[in-house]
């Protein structure tokens, strides 16, 4: 609701810090959310690292698009040291689950 300004007025500071609190509590979207706000700098300063261990939270929990966006920043040594072999075992993760950008990352780097 903040981040977007639903029935309020955007605020990214709180954004932020509801969002933390939901992913700290373990909800898996909140989790990837944050590390997309920690990668963008919303509400925060930009912090791959903390964006990184975020996105991997979710991954870990379930959520395809946090493993694929974490096999990626693997496979790319984006705010964390590139890991192709890792990368690509999450790529496959979100593959295996039908998700169609993973699907598309291991095409393009010829992995079946």
């Amino acid at each position: 609701m903040y981040r977007a300004g639903i029935g309020t007025d955007a605020d990214p500071n709180a954004s932020l810090e509801w969002m933390t609190k939901a992913a700290n509590a373990g909800h898996a979207k909140a989790q990837f959310e944050l590390g997309k706000m920690y990668w963008r700098g919303q509400g925060a300063p930009v912090d791959k690292p903390t964006a990184v261990t975020w996105t991997r939270k979710a991954a870990e929990a379930g959520i395809m698009q946090a493993a694929y966006t974490y096999g990626a920043m693997l496979v790319n040594g984006d705010g964390v040291a590139k890991d192709m072999d890792t990368g690509i075992t999450w790529i496959k993760k979100a593959a295996d689950k039908d998700f169609a950008p993973a699907t598309a990352a291991l095409k393009k780097l010829e992995i079946k």
